[in-house]
């Protein structure tokens, strides 16, 4: 099967015509496909229609500002890159530029090579973020949809993440992330929460299996446990991953399906 070529598309917005066509030609020319709009609301119309991967933004649009087109793309469309194109480069504006995430400032006049670097360096750039994110969905999915509970402490102890399996387990309605472990011994009010926090407190790495635990709701749980260490790439400690496993889970899907 013949591999697709996809190819990025970009957006040029200016309310010079000669500035519209020499970037949307130099553009064309390094294989890129290229829309143009001479407004504000030219350019929210297209941006309503199609998913840009680089804008090449002027800071003066007429009567409009480029600024607040790029307050715009920056609430609609993150993760497009934006570059700004002006005449008389002021640093209130390239402040306020990089603020609202702007990829990069261009000076007029711009020259094709400048263009073309600039375009190929954001482009890469809006790869790498949507890749990020895909990756970071999937986890997502992955970490909400197991049936383990799993939560996730920084080196200080804080609960960065924890999924819905765990939040089950523990019964606790509060939310939880951001909280230290005396925290969360406060936000779930029941007996063992505090041997389950000492076990993260006194890093107790590897499996522990049929612990008696009766939660936040009543409820009677035989669960193990297994915690590992996160580290990165110096090889330190950032972190630990507590695993909770409800022993009895299969057994209650058995009983419920006869």
């Amino acid at each position: 099967m013949k591999s697709v070529d996809i190819t990025n598309r970009l957006l040029v917005v200016d309310d010079e015509e000669s500035i519209r066509f020499t970037f949307s030609e130099f553009l064309k020319g390094g294989g890129y496909l290229v829309d143009t709009a001479d407004s504000f609301i030219a350019a929210t119309a297209l941006m309503a229609d199609n998913d840009y991967d680089v804008v090449f933004l002027d800071i003066v649009l007429g009567r409009d500002s480029g600024m607040n087109l790029l307050r715009v793309l920056s609430e609609q469309n993150p993760n497009c890159q934006v570059v700004m194109v002006t005449g008389s480069p002021e640093i209130v504006t390239a402040a306020e530029s990089v603020r609202l995430h702007a990829f990069d400032y261009l000076v007029k006049p711009v020259t094709q090579d400048q263009l073309l670097r600039i375009a190929k360096l954001a482009a890469e750039r809006k790869q790498m973020i949507d890749a990020q994110e895909k990756f970071r969905l999937r986890m997502t999915a992955i970490f909400d949809g197991v049936r383990e509970g799993i939560l996730v402490f920084d080196e200080d102890g804080r609960l960065e993440d924890i999924n819905s399996a765990a939040q089950e387990m523990l019964g606790c309605e509060t939310a939880l992330i951001d909280l230290t472990l005396d925290e969360i011994g406060l936000a779930c009010p029941f007996a063992q929460i505090e041997w389950l926090l000492e076990i993260v407190r006194q890093r107790c790495l590897g499996e522990i299996y049929y612990l008696q635990l009766c939660n936040a709701k009543g409820q009677n749980l035989t669960l193990s446990l297994c915690m590992s260490p996160l580290t990165n790439a110096a090889g330190q400690e950032t972190g630990v991953v507590l695993v909770l496993r409800n022993e009895e889970l299969p057994t209650k899907h058995l009983a419920e399906k006869s």
